[in-house]
């Protein structure tokens, strides 16, 4: 009878432990997991992506992409560089381009990558298992198709990926592209 009574208190004890849990480690768990899926947003992409960091002049890219282009568009200037390099482990052509794109001040402030319109679920996948699934927003609608984007702790750094129509609405073609909001009083 005392060995019964004693597992009938252990088990008492077991569920309010369990309920414990579930009210007050739990959601901390959580809060810590977004937090640290935040922070990957900041510690990949905080400092800049590929060769370049973030405030970079136009003067200084157009340096270390000798061979890339200069376009002005609604008085922002871009740089665009065909780049086939290997992205989030995905494979991309030579043909595709990465855009380096400036703020009003000439600062490096967002880069594009294109991929082919198919490398959307593969991309969509490693960035959600890389920068979370709690932190994101994602859009329906307009233009770009499975808009989804992620923000650091402070949103001053997104991380977005769609898909969009390449030219003559036939080809479509994956974009990711990271933004960096930069204080526009100083240099």
């Amino acid at each position: 009878l005392t060995i019964l009574s004693l597992l009938m208190r252990s088990s008492a004890k077991l569920q309010h432990i369990g309920h414990l849990m579930f009210k007050k480690i739990i959601p901390l768990l959580l809060l810590i997991s977004f937090n640290s899926w935040a922070d990957n947003v900041n510690q990949i992409f905080g400092d800049g992506i590929f060769e370049t960091n973030w405030g970079q002049s136009l003067s200084e890219l157009s340096e270390l992409f000798p061979k890339g282009k200069i376009k002005s568009v609604s008085g922002l200037e871009m740089l665009t560089v065909k780049d086939g390099r290997t992205v989030l482990g995905i494979e991309r052509s030579k043909k595709h381009k990465i855009n380096y794109n400036f703020n009003v001040r000439k600062k490096l402030n967002q880069v594009r990558v294109q991929f082919d319109g198919s490398s959307y679920p593969e991309a969509l996948n490693i960035l959600t298992a890389t920068l979370g699934s709690t932190n994101l927003e994602s859009i329906q609608g307009g233009m770009a198709i499975g808009y989804t984007r992620w923000f650091n702790e402070n949103k001053t750094i997104s991380v977005a990926i769609f898909k969009a129509a390449g030219g003559f609405l036939v080809n479509f073609h994956t974009y990711l592209v990271i933004t960096k909001e930069l204080e526009l009083d100083g240099d």
